[in-house]
C-alpha cells in the first residue's frame, strides 16, 4: 500500500507540472505557481514525499478544548483559468489528507479527523501569478480525507 501511495503522489506531481506548464506556458512559470503556494504549505515530508502543513484537524481535545493539530499532505486537486471582467484568474483547489503528526511521523486516519481543503484565486503578475485571495485551511471531508 505504501508503494502504491508513492506512485500515486509521483503521478499527481507530474500531472501538476504538466497542467501548470500548459496554463503558464513554461516550466519555470509552473515552478512559480508552487512557489506561490509554499508559504501556505511550507513543510515537505521526506518520508511521505509530500508538501504539507500542520493545521487544526477539525476535532478538539475534550479536556482542554484545544484543537488537535495534525499534518496534512496536500495536493492540487483542480485548477482552472477563467476569463473574468477583471481579467484572467487561476482558481486552484487544494485537498489535504491527514498523514503525519507534529514530529513528521506517519499517522493513521480516524473518524474524528476531517480532511483539509484550500482555495486560491491567483491573478497574473508579469510572467507568473500572485495570490489575490486565499483560504488555505478549511476542514472538510471525513476520516481525515479532504474532499
Amino acid at each position: 500500500m505504501f508503494k502504491s501511495n508513492l506512485v500515486l503522489l509521483s503521478l499527481r506531481r507530474v500531472a501538476f507540472i504538466i497542467t501548470a506548464t500548459l496554463i503558464c506556458g513554461t516550466a519555470s512559470a509552473a515552478d512559480s505557481v508552487m512557489d506561490i503556494l509554499k508559504p501556505y504549505y511550507p513543510l515537505y515530508n521526506e518520508a511521505l514525499q509530500c508538501h504539507g502543513v500542520i493545521a487544526p484537524s477539525g476535532s478538539v481535545n475534550g479536556l482542554t478544548n484545544e484543537p488537535y493539530m495534525t499534518g496534512y499532505c496536500i495536493d492540487i486537486d483542480r485548477q482552472k483559468v477563467i476569463e473574468t471582467d477583471k481579467g484572467k484568474r487561476l482558481y486552484i483547489l487544494i485537498t489535504g489528507n491527514v498523514s503525519f503528526d507534529e514530529n513528521g511521523e506517519e499517522v493513521l486516519r480516524g473518524h474524528g479527523a476531517s480532511g483539509l481543503v484550500g482555495m486560491f484565486v491567483l491573478k497574473p503578475k508579469g510572467e507568473g501569478w500572485q495570490v489575490e485571495s486565499a483560504n488555505p485551511y478549511m476542514n472538510a471531508g471525513s476520516w481525515g480525507v479532504g474532499i
